[in-house]
């Protein structure tokens, strides 16, 4: 749809050693006349301050997009974009319960592009829906967790433990049925 060659998903995780916010790529697409950077080492484990990005850790946590043409950027910043060959990128954040989780980014290498207005509300709004289903998985995990931990519990108490609906058909009772019944 927006006629980019490169496409890509980041992951927020906190440096387990120092706590400072770094960004590792998850995932890729791209057209057949770019080199793919999903096994770029460079683009995993990523200190937003130590490569030089803070400006957009604090653009991308207030939920505004970064889009631009590379020869614009400082330095740092240019020097990695170009040796991906990008001329023009336009990022988006991805929040997950109000938190930066992490970004959406579309890279343009054959061609300069100002990104319109439009195209980022778009895909601001496609970002939204994937940080929407993320926290949706994260819940879905989080209630398949608690329900493991409860049946755990159950399965080795000795008192009966039971669940029956309203017909009275035993849903669920706990191993130890057979030597209180």
């Amino acid at each position: 749809i927006t006629d980019v060659d490169r496409i890509y998903l980041f992951e927020n995780h906190r440096c387990p050693h120092t706590g400072d916010l770094r960004m590792s790529q998850r995932h890729e697409w791209c057209a057949e006349r770019v080199s793919a950077q999903i096994d770029n080492p460079e683009l995993q484990n990523l200190s937003y301050e130590a490569a030089g990005f803070s400006h957009w850790r604090e653009v991308l946590a207030a939920n505004a997009p970064i889009a631009g043409l590379v020869r614009d950027l400082p330095a740092s910043v240019r020097a990695m974009m170009e040796s991906q060959e990008i001329l023009s990128l336009l990022i988006v954040p991805i929040s997950v319960h109000g938190e930066f989780w992490g970004f959406i980014g579309l890279d343009d290498c054959r061609c300069e592009r100002q990104w319109t207005s439009a195209e980022q509300r778009i895909l601001q709004n496609i970002a939204g829906n994937v940080g929407e289903a993320i926290a949706r998985q994260y819940a879905e995990t989080a209630l398949q967790n608690s329900e493991e931990q409860f049946r755990r519990l159950a399965d080795n108490m000795r008192d009966l433990v039971c669940q029956i609906d309203t017909t009275g058909t035993i849903l669920y009772a706990s191993p130890s049925y057979r030597a209180v019944l």
